[in-house]
């Protein structure tokens, strides 16, 4: 009997524990705003979408000024547009994942200036041979390294996106 208490514990642990990067949780609802392609409003956030994690932590007493997303219009039918808050000069890589876990499309894998852009790097919903995806949850990755004061910091985040 105590056996099959401990067991059924574990199994209930093991089932009620799940890692953030495999959860899809929900999405950040967004539209495009009033002034266009160029702007956007949040409807509703889901807490964990959009942070940027650094390893190791960051320590800087200087502000970090990179931000990335929420993505919009979301949940989209054709085109997603990719804010960006840009502070120093760093590749960018984006990708999207489906809820299995297989990288559908890559987005954006280059060099990006310091600067703001709001509609400039988009995706028009197609997987990586040019196929239109299927409704569904998929999650936006991106990454990036940086050195600060010395110090190699790999960033990662993401967002989960619905297509309609």
């Amino acid at each position: 009997m105590k056996f099959k208490m401990i067991l059924m514990l574990v199994i209930l642990l093991v089932f009620s524990c799940s890692d953030a990067e495999d959860s899809f949780s929900g999405i950040t609802v967004t539209k495009v705003g009033d002034g266009g392609d160029d702007t956007y409003t949040i409807i509703s956030i889901d807490s964990d979408d959009w942070e940027i994690e650094y390893s190791p932590k960051r320590d800087s007493i200087y502000p970090d000024m990179t931000r990335i997303g929420p993505a919009y219009p979301n949940p989209t039918t054709d085109i997603l547009y990719f804010p960006v808050d840009w502070d120093v000069h760093d590749r960018l890589f984006i990708y999207i994942k489906d809820i299995s876990g297989k990288t559908v499309a890559e987005i954006y894998d280059d060099s990006l200036q310091p600067g703001r852009y709001t509609s400039w790097i988009s995706w028009n919903v197609l997987d990586n041979d040019g196929k239109t995806l299927p409704s569904g949850i998929y999650r936006c990755f991106y990454e990036w390294d940086r050195v600060e004061r010395d110090t190699l910091r790999f960033a990662t985040g993401y967002g989960d996106i619905q297509i309609d």
